[in-house]
């Protein structure tokens, strides 16, 4: 057996590897994330996030030149896009909404709150909200729209159509 628990040089026991989500594995918990909407913004957002970030760095990150690290440049565009899926899924929404004792009479309702929420979290944890915060600037939406349109093949798992518009108008690019 290989390190991972893997029958070493196995098609077999790799395949039986893939298959166990319970183990952390990306390829087992990747189908769960896709039809929740996550597929939006990880990694089709950060992509063109962690790429364009300059003049940037988290306070205790000590490399000497810009970087948003990959759960912040996920962190930051998520809360736009989880309140722009409740009315998708409202019940998968409202399942989280009553564990987080979030309570709610709409589907804007509880979209709202669930931002909030999610707002707070980040802002508790120290991790910016906006990609301001990281010093994009509105001469850099159409880039990181560009940069987010150009990851189709993992786009296209969302539950919904995202396009320019999406990103726009419902301001999931959030500055």
């Amino acid at each position: 057996m290989g390190s991972r628990g893997m029958a070493t040089g196995s098609e077999t026991g790799r395949g039986r590897h893939l298959l166990r989500p319970a183990e952390g594995n990306e390829a087992g918990s990747g189908a769960n994330r896709h039809d929740v909407g996550i597929v939006m913004y990880h990694p089709p957002m950060v992509y063109p996030i962690t790429g364009m970030v300059r003049g940037w760095a988290p306070q205790d990150y000590e490399y000497g030149y810009a970087l948003s690290p990959h759960g912040i440049s996920t962190a930051i565009p998520a809360a736009y896009v989880f309140r722009n899926l409740a009315n998708v899924d409202f019940d998968r929404f409202e399942q989280i909404a009553r564990v987080l004792n979030l309570r709610a009479e709409s589907t804007r309702q509880l979209a709202d709150n669930f931002f909030e929420y999610y707002i707070d979290l980040l802002t508790t944890l120290g991790i910016p909200m906006t990609l301001k915060e990281l010093g994009f600037t509105p001469q850099d939406v159409d880039n990181l729209v560009v940069g987010t349109l150009a990851q189709q093949r993992l786009l296209s798992l969302a539950p919904i159509q995202v396009t320019e518009g999406v990103l726009f108008d419902q301001a999931i690019v959030r500055l």
